[in-house]
Parts: C-alpha cells; sequence; structure tokens
C-alpha cells in the first residue's frame, strides 16, 4: 500500500515540476508523507515508527536534488488540495491504496 502512494506522490510532484518560491520537493514529500501517516494512525493505531521519515526517504529517492525548489507555480495550490483530501479519505480507501483524485 505504501509504495503506491509513494508512486502518487511522485507523479503529484512531479508534475509540479516546472515556482512557488521555498517549495522543495524535500517539502512536499515531508508535507504528503506527515499527513498520509497521520491518518494512517487514525485509521489503524499503532503508527508505523518512522512512517514520515521512512516516507520522505522513499520519495526523495525520486529526485536527482530533493531540496531543489519545485517551479511550478501551482505546485502549492495542488500540494495544499492533496493535504486536506488526505486528512477525509476513508480508511477503506487508504487501505486499498485508493488515494483522492487531487493526490494523483
Amino acid at each position: 500500500m505504501r509504495n503506491r502512494l509513494f508512486g502518487i506522490v511522485l507523479v503529484l510532484v512531479g508534475a509540479c515540476s516546472g515556482g512557488h518560491k521555498g517549495l522543495t520537493y524535500r517539502a512536499a514529500c515531508q508535507s504528503i508523507g506527515d499527513a498520509t501517516c497521520a491518518r494512517q494512525a487514525q485509521c489503524s493505531p499503532p503508527a508505523m515508527q518512522n512512517c514520515a521519515q521512512q516516507f520522505v526517504q522513499t520519495c526523495c529517492a525520486g529526485f536527482p536534488n530533493c531540496d531543489q525548489e519545485i517551479a511550478d507555480q501551482g505546485a502549492q495550490a495542488a500540494l495544499d488540495k492533496c493535504l486536506s483530501d488526505l486528512k477525509t479519505v476513508s480508511c477503506a480507501d487508504l487501505e486499498a491504496g485508493n488515494y483522492p483524485a487531487s493526490c494523483q
């Protein structure tokens, strides 16, 4: 299940790779990882130890320079929508790997 989400993160962030000043791939990966891990903890406690850290490591592995700024002007808005939607995704959908459309 987590591997599917990593792919979605790469698509979401990669689609924005063209600049919201200051938003880096690492920051986007961290934000999505935090939101995903928080929702997973609500759905099936206890939360996986180091969930967000592992998420960021896997997510950043897809980018040559994860500290590079994302150049797309719509990146922050896309990220914000995904984060908002992750808070309310059903536990069944999260477990099945069915993530919000805004995260794809």
